[in-house]
């Protein structure tokens, strides 16, 4: 099933820099996530895909066992971005969803669509 979800990416080219990848783990293990305000090339989707393979393999080097997820998410703005994180720290989706539109200052529109509405208490 991997493969199949990988072939729909074109990163096999695409080289890295091992300082980067250090970095993103660095960041991710400091605040759970990285964005395009840490390395703008995440809202490429092909370099974020296999940004995130590197930082997975990475993490395995350091003998560290984040759940590392890869996912891009649509915004009400009609903005697509990428967000790289650890799913020990940001424990779902939608969490992700919502860290990634507040670092970025967008909207957020559920995974399915609709749209988050504030809650007042």
């Amino acid at each position: 099933m991997m493969a199949k979800e990988d072939a729909q990416y074109n990163d096999a080219n695409i080289e890295y820099d091992d300082a980067d990848v250090k970095k993103a783990l660095d960041i991710i293990a400091d605040k759970g996530f990285v964005s395009v305000k840490d390395f703008p090339k995440l809202d490429d989707r092909d370099w974020a895909h296999g940004f995130s393979t590197k930082i997975i393999d990475a993490s395995e080097d350091r003998n560290s066992d984040p759940y590392i997820y890869f996912e891009q998410f649509d915004y009400d703005d009609s903005s697509i971005h990428s967000v790289i994180w650890d799913m020990d720290q940001i424990k779902s989706r939608e969490d992700a969803l919502l860290v990634l539109g507040k670092e970025l200052g967008v909207n957020e529109l559920k995974p399915n669509g609709g749209l988050v509405e504030d809650e007042t208490y």
